[in-house]
């Protein structure tokens, strides 16, 4: 059985821009083992479209965070009447747990049509 987490899932605010740029590397770092992608010469992955997600409506950053700690993030965009995640993170620590699972079924702050883009299949963030 598993350990009950408290999970709360809160949108990003522009003070919390560096924080998800950083999960975002990391991220860019775990996907790199599997789509080869190459780091900067300035030691960075980069993510062109982070600014995008405090400058236009249809881009939502979210944070998650476990028992009050740093859990993971969500980048989430309109694209024509569905919303699409396209960056999702959920840090080895709070892996495993169900709660990546459990969150998005119960989060109501955006609308209800979701869908994952097709993407290299990474099932250990489940």
């Amino acid at each position: 059985m598993m350990a009950s987490v408290d999970l709360e899932l809160t949108r990003a605010t522009k003070s919390d821009r560096d924080v998800a740029g950083r999960l975002l590397e990391l991220n860019s770092y775990e996907f790199s083992r599997i789509d080869g992608r190459s780091i900067g010469h300035d030691g960075l992955y980069g993510y062109r479209y982070l600014d995008a997600y405090w400058s236009e409506p249809d881009r939502v950053p979210y944070l998650f965070r476990a028992d009050g700690e740093l859990a993971g993030l969500a980048l989430v965009r309109r694209v024509n009447k569905a919303m699409e995640v396209s960056e999702f993170l959920v840090l080895p620590k709070s892996r495993r747990t169900g709660s990546a699972l459990r969150r998005p079924v119960s989060c109501t702050v955006t609308p209800r049509n979701w869908w994952p883009p097709y993407r290299c299949r990474s099932t250990t963030a489940m």
